[in-house]
């Protein structure tokens, strides 16, 4: 597990945040992002690691986007991340178990391979046919919603409904290979994040 950067070093990187320095954020991620998701995943051995890597992005963007939210008076750097980290993930898996049913229903129904026939085809006749009346305004509600997004976006969407969307795989569907594994972060949480906050205003429930 790779160290995370000592209270000096932390500090100077902050510094350069708050006098806007053009690389600052850049350095600030690369330096933070893999060392404080590994410490969370050490920390929390049984969540998937994904969900370690999303809240350290999220409490690094804040702090980026806020530099002057931290204090060094109060709380050493390493710390607060960390803090703000364990904060954003237990906010992640509460919305999970919030909203798990509502995410699995918005997913379009999975066929069976050889059959043909739907999953739920074991169901009432009045059960099937309320089922398909959800899915069919679960279609017309994304087709609504990809009118509104920009091809990229679009792209985003399709992955996210595939229970995809990890960095490598946004980075590779959208054609970012050629950028720094730090503008690649910021771009896919940027993207992500419109694309929720759109279904969101939209009346959809979270991806």
């Amino acid at each position: 597990m790779s160290a995370l950067p000592t209270h000096e070093e932390g500090l100077a990187l902050h510094e350069r945040l708050l006098t806007d320095d053009p690389t600052a954020t850049s350095d600030f991620i690369v330096a933070f992002l893999a060392p404080l998701a590994a410490f969370l995943h050490h920390q929390l051995p049984h969540l998937d690691p994904h969900l370690c890597q999303e809240a350290a992005e999220d409490a690094l963007l804040a702090l980026v986007k806020k530099p002057t939210s931290y204090n060094p008076l109060r709380k050493k750097l390493n710390g607060y991340l960390v803090m703000s980290a364990r904060g954003d993930l237990n906010n992640r898996l509460r919305r999970e178990k919030k909203h798990q049913q509502n995410r699995q229903s918005f997913h379009l129904v999975e066929v069976d391979a050889e059959s043909g026939k739907s999953l739920q085809s074991e169901e009432t006749p009045i059960l099937q046919m309320i089922h398909h009346e959800e899915q069919r305004g679960q279609r017309e509600f994304l087709e609504r919603c990809r009118r509104q997004l920009s091809p990229e976006e679009q792209v985003c969407l399709d992955l996210l409904l595939q229970g995809k969307g990890q960095r490598a795989e946004l980075v590779a569907a959208l054609g970012w290979m050629h950028l720094s594994a730090a503008e690649q972060e910021l771009q896919v949480k940027r993207i992500k994040d419109r694309v929720k906050k759109r279904l969101k205003r939209a009346g959809g429930p979270p991806l």
